[in-house]
């Protein structure tokens, strides 16, 4: 069930016309409570191992996955033993899954292109590195890796060596050596050294560690 807590009224322009929200707050049964968690637990199943397909076919093909492919798969899925919970909620919200993610891989893909044009237009190279690299809280002077660092610190100092960091500068710095756009690097970094003609390279995912010493091209 639902209730409406409140409405608000807001002009619209010069129309002479108003336009009127409400804000309303929903109590599933327990019956609803349990379907939504369901629902949500098969969303997120979906949308993994779709996500997962969808990276090893590109890394080991070069091939983009449609959504009539994602598709066909989740069908396929829900025939596998371990998957059949699958099929005890609505197709729907699954298949919206895959909508979604299509959409946002197609549009990630065409900035990609539009980069890699730009870069290979101004001579310049396009480093891509793996969304888990930590390359902001590792320090590009002596390797320690903090285990955390808050989005809101900009700057910081490091614990190992002692050196101050700007968070994006250091970032693109550790950048720069995990694509191997430059043989090494000191505290204060290095600049970028092109090699051959301008590409595209990809750092290899580089799960996180407590500390090393230095930080090896890869």
């Amino acid at each position: 069930m639902a209730d409406a807590s409140s409405t608000t009224t807001v002009p619209c322009g010069g129309t002479g016309r108003v336009r009127t929200a409400y804000r309303c707050r929903a109590y599933p049964t327990p019956e609803q409570a349990v379907m939504l968690s369901r629902t949500f637990g098969c969303v997120r199943v979906v949308w993994n191992r779709t996500l997962a397909a969808r990276h090893a076919r590109w890394h080991a093909e070069r091939r983009s996955t449609s959504y009539a492919e994602t598709d066909r798969a989740l069908t396929e899925m829900k025939k596998q033993p371990d998957l059949a919970f699958l099929g005890e909620v609505s197709s729907v919200p699954l298949q919206q899954t895959l909508r979604h993610q299509h959409t946002a891989m197609t549009a990630f893909f065409q900035k990609r292109a539009l980069l890699t044009y730009k870069t290979h237009r101004d001579g310049r190279t396009l480093a891509m590195v793996d969304r888990w690299y930590p390359s902001s809280k590792t320090c590009s002077a002596c390797g320690h890796l903090l285990a955390m660092l808050p989005l809101g610190t900009r700057h910081w100092a490091c614990p190992g060596c002692g050196t101050r960091h700007d968070r994006d500068v250091n970032a693109a710095q550790n950048i720069a050596v995990a694509a191997g756009l430059v043989e090494t690097q000191n505290a204060c970094g290095a600049d970028v050294r092109h090699e051959g003609q301008p590409s595209v390279r990809s750092a290899v995912n580089q799960e996180p560690q407590p500390a090393r010493v230095g930080i090896p091209r890869l």
